[in-house]
């Protein structure tokens, strides 16, 4: 887009073009425009450079501008920014306390278990002895009952 070049405001003693107004920054525009007598409060650059293309190139159309939303991030301030950042390092943190916790919690459960399971090996071992040594003590048993009968016979015969 071509235009000729006007006369400036009293504030620019040059002629501006098109490309002169985009590049002017917020207060020069709002300057501009106040010595317009135009109210700028509230307004952002792309309105004020809107308004003052329409003001100084009255044939030229401005097409809408469209504005990508701000994400939130840059619409924060720099302090902000920083407690942000810092409370994301602190949720972090907390983050891994708590995974260090539940590790350390499920180790310990683990840690348990195979006490545990380790306690009911011995029992089931000595249970297992202690049952052998019954069997054995049963089989004894039962191996001198008849050498005890023999003996008693033999005390009986003996006797009459």
């Amino acid at each position: 887009m071509t235009c000729s070049r006007i006369m400036a405001s009293p504030i620019f003693e040059q002629e501006l073009t098109l490309e002169d107004v985009l590049e002017l920054s917020a207060d020069e525009l709002r300057e501009e425009l106040s010595g317009r007598e135009i109210d700028t409060k509230g307004i952002s650059k792309v309105e004020m450079q809107n308004t003052f293309i329409k003001i100084v190139f009255p044939d030229v159309s401005v097409a809408p501008v469209v504005t990508q939303p701000v994400s939130p991030r840059t619409a924060l301030s720099p302090q902000k920014q920083m407690e942000l950042e810092v409370m994301k390092l602190k949720m972090e943190s907390e983050k891994k306390e708590q995974r260090l916790k539940f590790d350390a919690e499920a180790l310990e459960r683990k840690e348990k278990i195979e006490v545990e399971e380790r306690r009911e090996l011995r029992e089931r071992q000595l249970k297992k002895e202690a049952e052998a040594l019954e069997k054995r003590e049963r089989r004894e048993e039962q191996d001198r009952q008849p050498l005890e009968k023999q003996e008693a016979i033999e005390r009986q015969e003996k006797a009459s």
